[in-house]
């Protein structure tokens, strides 16, 4: 009853009492609540947080909320709203006097926070502007807060696909001034320490920034592979920076980066927009590479200068730059352009601009030489434009202007390469080319490691060739003219064009000429019109082999002199070969060295078990009406022949022999007829192994064999003959007036070789017969003109002769 009317007496004491005492249930209840379970109150701490923060921050527990502790646990910031990487801690406690802090009374702070995890993106360390944006407001508002802050972060780690980084920090920071130490770790070398001195000068805040330590922290993410202890293996950086309020930001410095990197300037920041002045450069290639996150690493070092880059607020991770460059060796492995590249002594300027989906690099370069994949290029200049992907990988590569010698064809045009297809577009040209290393880089083996060939008003074309395998694309070379030489002699050609049509199953070749001349052991002599086709088929290991093809030759008035046709043989790895020549009197401009007259036709029908007649087997068949050859000392007709023709040990056993028949065969005035014998080309040999003939009124036997050798041909063989009316002979020989009878037998071997003709043998008359003294003198006459000497030497060689009767 005593409190009921102290209650109704003290009404507004007894509201206020009424007042804490809910408040406390209140404060008692929401303790309980969230103290007892850790998972609600990391969600009620985490909003909070992440409002305060204006992005998320996920907190897993937290095991100590208080006042003066609280203890978070699993706390995640992920990668969002322009901050770089995604941040994982293990634990972070702050200690103090909790709510004077937030209400920003000058209160001390110290928060620890273990082992936490830094995840890079594979983007690069250049995250564009995210992190200077406010930098000016945050540096000078941080130093004017009462705030007395301790901060130490131990066993960190910052993870990238370069490889792991360790890391502590230590942040102490009093009302207008601050400093943090960073130590960089890799558990291997010295550690890698910088240091940040910040204050206020007024409303102008400060910074002064030096590291100085070993680079093994930083190898992975460098990517230059060495060791951390050599002599590149320091860093020394000094940075001087001035944050008005009103002006842009100001920051002067040097940074050494071992024998990696160094340069030495100025940079400014306002308005977004951060520009930056160096007036020289130098750097490791890879290096760069590895900075920006490529993910292919370049060699080579680089000196600029003149450097000038621009980044701009949504410009993107890239500045806009440019710079004079010169590079003494530069390689790019093919992960970045498709193709291995070296090149030597690469001078010029380099534009670099930003893109939508990576960055357009361009510029004028020179080169003392290029080499990409096995082509050469030596030397060279041109104006390039070149596009970047988002991972620095080449998306496209244009050259224009370009002048260089491509192994050795000095060429002028356009080349453009797509990065993602492989491809290669190009146009060239030239007045006076050196086809000759062009040719053996498109078809390796081809030509020998002497032949020259010389292209006259060329045009190279590619499109869609695939510069990786040389497996798709078309290849075609133009020319007013060309001039192909060998040690044994040349080719060459008016108006020609090669067209090569690249797949993964093979190549197939074209080749049409003009006035195609040789001067070749093969042949000699024009083709007024020349086009052929061939198709190469891929092997397994790669290598090319025939398949199929052809080859047409025409005089001027479009006849066919030459028909050629390749195809599938009797068994995998054959080829059956075809040729027709149908008309002999034709061949004229052929072998014009030869003089002839021909009129017949001839075929080959071969199979060939390898590349070209190394190893061959088939029939060659002739059909001459009538021939004169050797200026009309020889002439036949009616000749018809089928011969077998075998090469190679691959063919087992003799070739069968075939036959050839002359109805007529003339030889310096010795008229044979009806002449029959088995023939065959075995090797490079044909054989006439039984010859049989009429010659006058008797007969003869024989063989011969010709052979092709690289000083020409080689004829040999032996003759004999009975009963043949020495009148006959002499007259048929051209031996006019006198008389001389009898029947005359012969034994002779004749052999020809480099243009002479020796024989050797004996002349009979067993019987006897008749000779007048002018015959006597019209022999001797005749053997001082005969030109083949035979008719000398058999004179020369006679000492005595047996006659029963003479005529005075």
């Amino acid at each position: 009853m005593a409190l009921s009317r102290w209650l109704r007496t003290h009404r507004a004491l007894a509201a206020f009492a009424a007042g804490v005492l809910l408040t406390l249930v209140a404060l008692a209840a929401v303790g309980y609540f969230v103290l007892a379970d850790q998972r609600r109150a990391a969600r009620v701490l985490g909003l909070a947080l992440s409002r305060a923060l204006a992005r998320e921050v996920r907190i897993d527990r937290v095991t100590a909320l208080g006042t003066d502790r609280v203890v978070m646990r699993g706390v995640r910031l992920p990668r969002a709203a322009g901050w770089p990487a995604e941040v994982t801690v293990a634990e972070i406690e702050a200690t103090g006097p909790l709510l004077a802090v937030a209400r920003g009374d000058r209160a001390p702070l110290r928060l620890v926070v273990t082992r936490p995890r830094l995840d890079l993106p594979e983007g690069g360390a250049v995250a564009g502007l995210g992190l200077l944006e406010g930098l000016r407001d945050a540096l000078v508002g941080t130093l004017a807060a009462p705030l007395v802050l301790d901060v130490a972060l131990t066993g960190g780690v910052a993870r990238r696909a370069g490889g792991d980084l360790g890391f502590d920090l230590v942040l102490r920071k009093a009302r207008g001034e601050g400093r943090v130490e960073l130590t960089l770790r890799d558990g291997r070398g010295a550690p890698l320490l910088v240091t940040a001195n910040a204050w206020l000068d007024g409303e102008t805040g400060r910074l002064a920034l030096a590291g100085r330590g070993g680079l093994g922290a930083l190898e992975a993410w460098l990517g230059d592979g060495r060791a951390p202890g050599g002599p590149d293996g320091a860093l020394d950086v000094r940075l001087d920076a001035e944050l008005p309020r009103a002006e842009p930001a100001r920051v002067r410095g040097s940074l050494a980066v071992g024998d990696l990197f160094g340069a030495e300037g100025e940079a400014r920041y306002g308005d977004g927009v951060l520009h930056v002045a160096l007036s020289r450069v130098t750097a490791d290639l890879a290096a760069v590479a590895g900075l920006a996150g490529f993910g292919w690493r370049p060699t080579g070092r680089a000196e600029l200068a003149d450097v000038a880059l621009t980044w701009r607020r949504d410009g993107g991770a890239l500045p806009r730059a440019g710079a004079a460059v010169r590079v003494a060796a530069l390689g790019l492995p093919a992960a970045a352009v498709g193709a291995d590249v070296a090149a030597e002594r690469v001078e010029g300027r380099i534009e670099l601009e930003p893109a939508a989906s990576g960055a357009l690099v361009r510029g004028a370069l020179r080169a003392a030489r290029v080499r990409v994949g096995t082509l050469e290029i030596t030397p060279g200049e041109a104006r390039y434009r070149v596009s970047l992907d988002a991972r620095g990988g080449l998306a496209r590569a244009e050259l224009e202007e370009l002048a260089a010698r491509v192994e050795g064809a000095a060429l002028r045009g356009t080349v453009a390469y797509d990065g993602g297809a492989g491809r290669v577009e190009a146009r060239l040209g030239g007045d006076e080319v050196e086809a000759a290393g062009l040719v053996r880089w498109l078809l390796p083996g081809w030509l020998g490691p002497v032949d020259r060939l010389r292209l006259t008003g060329a045009r190279l074309v590619t499109s869609g060739l695939d510069a990786r395998t040389l497996r798709a694309g078309r290849v075609a070379l133009e020319a007013r003219a060309f001039l192909y030489r060998r040690p044994d002699g040349d080719l060459a050609a008016d108006q020609t064009a090669l067209r090569a049509d690249l797949g993964a199953g093979g190549i197939t070749l074209a080749f049409d000429a003009e006035a195609l001349a040789a001067d070749l052991p093969a042949f000699r002599g024009v083709v007024p019109r020349f086009g052929s086709a061939l198709e190469l088929s891929r092997r397994g290991d790669g290598s090319l082999e025939p398949a199929r093809g052809g080859l047409t030759a025409r005089d001027r008035a479009g006849r066919e002199l030459l028909e050629v046709r390749l195809g599938s043989g009797s068994a995998p790895g054959r080829l059956q070969l075809a040729a027709r020549l149908p008309d002999l009197a034709r061949l004229d401009g052929w072998w014009p060295r030869i003089p002839r007259e021909l009129t017949g036709s001839a075929a080959l029908d071969v199979e060939l078990r390898e590349p070209g007649f190394g190893s061959a087997d088939g029939r060659l068949a002739l059909q001459i009406l009538s021939a004169e050859l050797a200026g009309g000392k020889v002439s036949l007709r009616d000749l018809v022949a089928e011969l077998p023709v075998r090469r190679g040990a691959e063919v087992v056993g003799d070739p069968p022999w075939g036959k050839v028949e002359v109805a007529e065969l003339i030889a310096y005035g010795v008229v044979a007829r009806d002449v029959t014998t088995p023939a065959r080309v075995w090797n490079d040999r044909l054989a006439l192994n039984d010859l049989a003939y009429a010659l006058h009124s008797g007969g003869g036997k024989g063989w011969a064999e010709l052979e092709l050798e690289a000083a020409g041909p080689f004829l040999r063989g032996s003759l004999s003959g009975t009963r043949v009316r020495i009148e006959e002979f002499i007259s048929a020989y051209g031996i006019r007036g006198g008389t001389m009878t009898g029947l005359l037998n012969y034994n002779l071997d004749f052999q020809y070789r480099g243009g002479r003709l020796g024989v050797n043998g004996r002349f009979e008359v067993p019987k006897g017969g008749t000779v007048n003294i002018e015959i006597l003198n019209r022999l001797l006459a005749y053997a001082e003109s005969d030109l083949t000497g035979i008719l000398r030497e058999t004179l020369q060689n006679l000492r005595a002769f047996e006659y029963k009767s003479a005529e005075a």
